[in-house]
């Protein structure tokens, strides 16, 4: 029994070794006391808010410097929620630049809180915001996500007998389109969008379809039980993704180019638990010992889900989720980092993951670079930086090969 404990323990201590290691960086502010980071692009770019003197400013992090997108004329307030575009693999080592393109809301009116409206949803392009408009009807809007064709989806006030509710929408082509709802509902929000569902057979690396029809959106709607379930959108129709065995709600909060999603949805016992959802179904992904749920926030196109788990009254711990196994960040980090990660947000093709640390009691806004190693799953890339010969990534234990 000793001899198997110790060799139990001598393989768990190898493969702790041979995981994946971050480096971690500090996004700092805009000058002020705080940000939040919510979504990464494939260049590591990085969108959020951060305090600006007394409001708050979308901001974007490239080159390790924090740029002011500043707000809608007459605002004073702004948020990024999706970043998507920048340098792109072109043949060998040559990039090729594309447009950065964000999105978010901006308030129309100065005002002294963040809270004040109206608010519509905008998209920054080359230094410049747009205002998106709202859909018929509507007083708000809010851009969530956007791909790198500039299509943008969010959700929107529309007007109902019932008093204003919020439809998720699709921003394309100049235009707001209403996404309408699942059948017997009144509501519903889009949390992202992919840049064009692409098939098993076409999984060369940075491969996208750019067809407008094949435009895959996620995010939660209200059923006829008066419960949000996640749907996928796609093709004028909007599709129910249901939830665990058991459960009652879920939401989809990010897709990937097979469009696969990851995101809540409670259990039988009423827990919330993160999910990975594919052609094969809903799989719940579980939690990180010791904590009570979990949460999936982000995906990239190899099925690599990032998120946190949670243990009443208050320990957050984030999560990378990768072939199989749910490993926690912090197990993966300079043990003398000195910092403690709490919840991941987003994570990128290249396996950079945003997210929020802390370390000597302050609480900020952090990025987490893959060392490159043998091991890396940084793909491609990384093993030319090393000159090794590129090994293609492990299936995810869902797809099939």
């Amino acid at each position: 029994m000793h001899r198997i404990s110790l060799m139990f323990i001598i393989l768990l201590t190898a493969q702790v070794a041979t995981a994946q290691q971050y480096t971690v960086t500090d996004l700092g502010t805009l000058g002020g006391i705080g940000s939040t980071a919510r979504d990464i692009n494939e260049s590591g770019q990085v969108t959020g808010w951060s305090t600006n003197g007394s409001q708050e400013h979308a901001f974007l992090y490239s080159d390790g410097y924090m740029r002011d997108l500043g707000t809608l004329p007459g605002g004073n307030h702004s948020a990024g929620y999706g970043i998507s575009g920048g340098k792109a693999h072109g043949k060998g080592n040559i990039f090729q630049q594309r447009h950065v393109y964000v999105t978010g809301d901006a308030n129309l009116e100065t005002c002294h809180t963040t809270l004040c409206g109206p608010n519509h949803a905008f998209l920054w392009k080359d230094g410049y915001m747009q205002d998106l408009g709202l859909l018929p009807g509507g007083s708000d809007s809010h851009g969530l996500a956007v791909n790198r064709a500039g299509q943008v989806t969010g959700e929107a006030a529309v007007s109902t007998p019932e008093g204003g509710r919020s439809h998720a929408f699709l921003y394309s082509n100049g235009q707001m389109r209403d996404l309408g709802l699942l059948p017997g509902g009144s509501y519903s929000e889009g949390f992202d969008i992919n840049d064009g569902e692409i098939g098993d057979d076409n999984k060369k690396d940075g491969e996208h379809s750019d067809s407008e029809e094949n435009v895959q959106i996620t995010g939660f709607a209200e059923t006829a039980s008066g419960w949000g379930h996640a749907f996928i959108y796609s093709n004028g129709t909007m599709r129910d993704l249901g939830t665990l065995p058991g459960g009652r709600a879920s939401a989809g909060y990010a897709i990937n180019q097979f469009g696969e999603v990851t995101g809540t949805s409670d259990d039988s016992a009423g827990s919330s638990r993160a999910f990975l959802y594919d052609k094969d179904g809903m799989h719940d992904l579980g939690t990180l010992p010791g904590t009570d749920w979990s949460i999936g926030s982000g995906i990239n196109r190899y099925g690599h889900v990032v998120g946190h788990t949670y243990k009443y009254p208050y320990e957050f711990r984030a999560f990378i989720y990768r072939d199989t196994i749910m490993q926690d960040l912090n197990d993966l980090i300079p043990l003398d980092s000195g910092w403690r990660i709490d919840q991941a947000q987003g994570i990128n093709d290249r396996g950079e993951i945003i997210g929020t640390g802390e370390r000597n009691g302050v609480s900020r806004q952090i990025l987490l670079t893959p060392i490159c190693n043998r091991d890396s799953h940084r793909g491609k890339e990384c093993d030319e930086q090393n000159g090794n010969k590129h090994i293609e990534f492990p299936n995810n234990g869902f797809r099939k090969p």
